[in-house]
């Protein structure tokens, strides 16, 4: 274990008031590279390199090429021509799809190139889609899990201005690695679009396309009314030229549903239901198995919920639990994470948005309140059984619409969320509620989950407030960083930070051996 310091370029500032704590965590940064003001579209790390796709609000896109183990950018490209839709990897390739609009012939193309990464040059670019007339809204480019087809998918605009009355058609067509086309899927919805509210796909590895919908019944315009939840969920498998229908067993609320394969390839569809039929509340998580078409429950144990809660809300937690009424009216942020051998997280995280509008002056002025609170994770193993549900404790409030919640990645003998976090919240116990966390810096904090048995610690790595840099001689301060631009390899993580001007650094976090 080293004491927390700076070495090298960075710097501390004043010692006055300056937060001491011992990470497990190596700093260092890179040299400094330019930065050209675009976001994030697609980050891709192969062979020991980070190679990042960016773009801005006019859809121009770059490209750059890091080298981890030298710490230094090698380059970073415009890409001009077309408008890009994605980047993959296919067989340690990098490949980059494009749409373009063909006005001669009045059609819609899509176009795939693969990136010599040591230029950072294209290959000649291939076309695998032409579809005459408009789609709506773009092309989306996806793989099944093991990358041996390539699906692209498209919808058809609608025949009809009238909701009730149109029908919508969508477009499928898959490729193996080498883009060859295999098939070409057309599925026109069985229902009117006034009665569609969510549409998913996934393509499993020999090629078959699976559609979800959820869909309300002829008499229902809306997915709950008079408290009672009216939408169900459909899954259509399309291969071979047939449409196979299977509705998803709900025997409680479904609120949220999302349909993902794991890794051994199974379909299923997970999500967070209630207890009640309360579109505003939840109370745990489900998941549903395609092959048994059965619906496993697991509502979050009042053990969990009350975790680093006072007494008063202990009380009141347990006896909503108790009388089988929903606890939580917040439980919005959901996400999947996949694991190799099958199993996988599903993580939701209390998160509302408040808007306040005033007036001053004559003048209306809209404010929106980000209010971030606890993570619950339920671990399912390779099996469909429940390892364990653990709750990490969170209390943030911010109007800055750039900070996002954490960053997960699979770390060594555990699960690993990323974020900042106030340094009086890193030594809790369990009957205490994180105090509220509401700056922009703040303590760039590893929550680690245990692998086998769930247990939260916390790993301080660095006071964002005391990173400066040594740039041109002088100490510059960040003026910007996203916990979601983190990477971590191998026990690394690294983290771009913008300087004033317009210049970037990567900061590099490694684990003491």
């Amino acid at each position: 274990m080293n004491k927390f310091l700076l070495p090298f370029v960075f710097w501390f500032g004043s010692l006055l008031g300056q937060t001491e704590f011992t990470s497990p965590y190596t700093l260092s940064n890179s040299k400094v590279f330019e930065d050209n003001k675009q976001s994030h579209m697609r980050t891709i790390v192969l062979d020991g390199y980070i190679y990042s796709f960016r773009t801005d609000i006019l859809s121009r896109m770059s490209i750059s090429k890091y080298d981890i183990a030298n710490k230094v950018e090698l380059y970073r490209k415009d890409l001009p021509g077309y408008q890009h839709l994605e980047a993959l990897t296919i067989n340690q390739k990098i490949y980059v799809f494009e749409y373009k609009w063909v006005k001669e012939t009045e059609s819609e193309q899509v176009w795939v190139k693969a990136l010599n990464t040591e230029t950072g040059t294209f290959e000649t670019p291939i076309k695998i889609v032409e579809v005459k007339g408009k789609v709506k809204n773009k092309f989306e480019i996806s793989a099944s899990t093991d990358y041996s087809k390539i699906l692209v998918k498209y919808k058809r605009h609608a025949t009809s201005k009238n909701n009730d009355k149109n029908f919508d058609v969508y477009g499928f067509i898959i490729f193996n690695s080498n883009f060859e086309q295999l098939e070409k899927i057309d599925f026109t919805s069985p229902y009117a679009e006034s009665k569609v509210l969510l549409f998913d796909y996934e393509i499993k590895n020999d090629g078959s396309v699976y559609v979800m919908q959820e869909v309300l019944p002829e008499d229902k315009t809306k997915a709950y009314s008079d408290g009672l939840k009216n939408s169900r969920y459909e899954v259509y498998n399309l291969s071979k030229g047939q449409v196979e229908k299977t509705v998803v067993e709900q025997t409680q609320s479904h609120r949220i549903a999302y349909m993902f394969l794991n890794s051994k390839d199974e379909i299923l569809v997970a999500g967070l239901f209630s207890v009640e039929p309360d579109k505003e509340k939840c109370d745990g998580f489900y998941f549903y198995n395609l092959e048994t078409q059965k619906t496993s429950y697991y509502r979050i144990p009042i053990e969990t919920v009350n975790m680093y809660e006072n007494d008063a809300t202990e009380n009141s937690n347990r006896s909503k639990f108790d009388d089988k009424k929903p606890i939580f009216d917040d439980l919005n942020y959901f996400r999947i994470e996949l694991q190799k051998d099958g199993g996988f997280l599903l993580i939701a995280q209390q998160y509302d948005v408040k808007v306040k509008t005033s007036k001053f002056n004559g003048r209306t002025e809209t404010t929106s309140t980000y209010f971030i609170g606890d993570i619950y994770v339920l671990n399912i193993s390779t099996d469909k059984e429940m390892i364990w549900l653990s709750k990490i404790p969170r209390n943030q409030e911010t109007i800055n619409t750039s900070i996002n919640t954490y960053e997960y990645v699979k770390s060594q003998e555990g699960y690993s969320f990323f974020m900042f976090e106030d340094v009086r919240n890193l030594n809790l116990n369990l009957t205490e509620r994180p105090h509220e966390f509401n700056d922009y810096y703040g303590i760039l904090t590893e929550f680690k989950l245990d692998e086998k048995s769930g247990a939260l610690s916390l790993i301080p790595i660095v006071d964002m407030k005391e990173v400066t840099l040594d740039f041109e001689n002088k100490p510059v301060k960040p003026d910007y960083f996203n916990i979601r631009n983190l990477i971590y390899i191998n026990q690394t993580g690294m983290l771009e930070l913008d300087l004033n001007s317009k210049k970037q650094v990567m900061m590099h976090f490694s684990m003491t051996k």
